[in-house]
């Protein structure tokens, strides 16, 4: 089992933690960490000045960043399309937006992280290594990416790291699962299905797709939770965890480990 996992995460948490705080800064991620996160989960983006920064989605509703891009912009032009500078208000909530990845791995020292590669790019995957390896962070992070050769050459690196199936290696475990062969497939290079509930009308996160991968050493994370029933209902599925900006609301509602029926 990689370092990561040890103790084994349950909450996996966006933006603060908590309703309204959906954006992610040091201040937000403190917050989440007091309601009981076991994991922060944010995005990872080089800046026009190669500064590897953190952020939630929501900064795309800027309709300049969305159309533009990270890359396009220094990080304290950044700030500045945010309104930070000065004269800015401390409580401001885009205040602390786009920290550093240095910043937030040193800041949150006892914290784990999924942080998620936002682009197929090698400066990027360059940088993001360099960063952890300077940090000796390798063992903190489970890192998740949408391209899977970002992730290969991330495990050439860090081998003991603990990785996510990118999004074309979700759907190929599932059409596996569907299809019967992955009776025939044991081992997987990738640690950790981060899958929603369902995409359209198929229940992805069902109780036969997780005891298969829980079978293989594949741990199974929930994304988007937002009620009790979903955390007891994929709890009870075999679930071993919840991604989520409603930390207090998950952490409520878990049944003690010893009461789920693992086969």
């Amino acid at each position: 089992m990689k370092k990561f996992f040890s103790p084994e995460p349950v909450i996996i948490t966006t933006g603060g933690g908590g309703p309204g705080l959906f954006h992610d800064t040091i201040r937000n991620m403190k917050n989440a960490r007091s309601l009981g996160s076991d994991v922060i989960r944010t995005n990872v983006s080089a800046t026009k000045d190669n500064k590897l920064v953190l952020y939630s989605n929501a900064v795309f509703q800027n309709r300049d960043l969305a159309g533009r891009g990270i890359g396009s912009y220094s990080l304290e032009e950044l700030k500045v399309l945010f309104g930070e500078g000065p004269g800015s208000d401390p409580a401001d909530e885009f205040r602390g937006l786009f920290p550093a990845m240095e910043e937030a791995l040193t800041g949150l020292n006892d914290c784990r992280f999924n942080l998620n590669l936002s682009e197929k790019d090698p400066r990027l995957v360059r940088r993001y290594c360099a960063i952890i390896r300077d940090l000796d962070a390798s063992d903190r992070v489970l890192t998740s990416s949408l391209n899977g050769s970002n992730l290969k050459k991330i495990r050439e690196v860090f081998p003991e790291m603990a990785t996510a199936f990118s999004f074309g290696g979700v759907v190929a475990f599932y059409a596996l699962y569907r299809s019967g062969f992955l009776y025939f497939k044991r081992k997987f290079s990738d640690d950790a299905l981060i899958i929603h509930e369902m995409i359209g009308a198929s229940f992805l996160a069902n109780a036969g797709l997780i005891e298969e991968a829980r079978s293989r050493g594949i741990r199974v994370y929930i994304l988007n939770i937002m009620k009790e029933d979903q955390v007891k209902r994929l709890f009870e599925a075999g679930a071993d965890g919840f991604v989520t900006n409603y930390a207090a609301l998950v952490k409520r509602s878990l049944p003690a480990r010893g009461n789920r029926n693992d086969s």
